[in-house]
């Protein structure tokens, strides 16, 4: 993944500014690995970042940990000027290239 770990300067600005979107810090880890290790970028209205690497390198993990779907084992995701839950829930969305749904678990298992 094409991602240099970085510090961004996330700190508040003032309440005119656009939606942003920014990330300090932040590793993941999935089945004991370290999949993302202290990234960090800012995103701001109008903006897009290019994830780019070969199968497993976590750019879906990277995008399903954003969106909330997977935690996080360090850093900060924060959403214009504070690390509000709700309001990145309510302006994240996220939609596979495949089925999420498994046909050899329960509907409760799929939850």
């Amino acid at each position: 993944m094409n991602i240099s770990p970085s510090t961004p300067s996330c700190a508040p600005t003032g309440s005119s500014q656009p939606l942003r979107l920014c990330v300090e810090g932040l590793s993941v880890q999935r089945a004991g690995r370290r999949i993302i290790d202290n990234i960090g970028f800012k995103l701001t209205e109008g903006e897009a970042l290019v994830v780019c690497g070969r199968n497993g390198a976590g750019k879906s993990t990277l995008l399903r940990a954003l969106a909330g779907l997977l935690p996080t084992t360090q850093g900060v995701i924060s959403l214009n000027r504070g690390v509000l839950e709700v309001e990145l829930a309510q302006n994240t969305h996220y939609l596979a290239h495949a089925d999420g749904m498994k046909l050899a678990l329960s509907v409760e298992e799929n939850l």
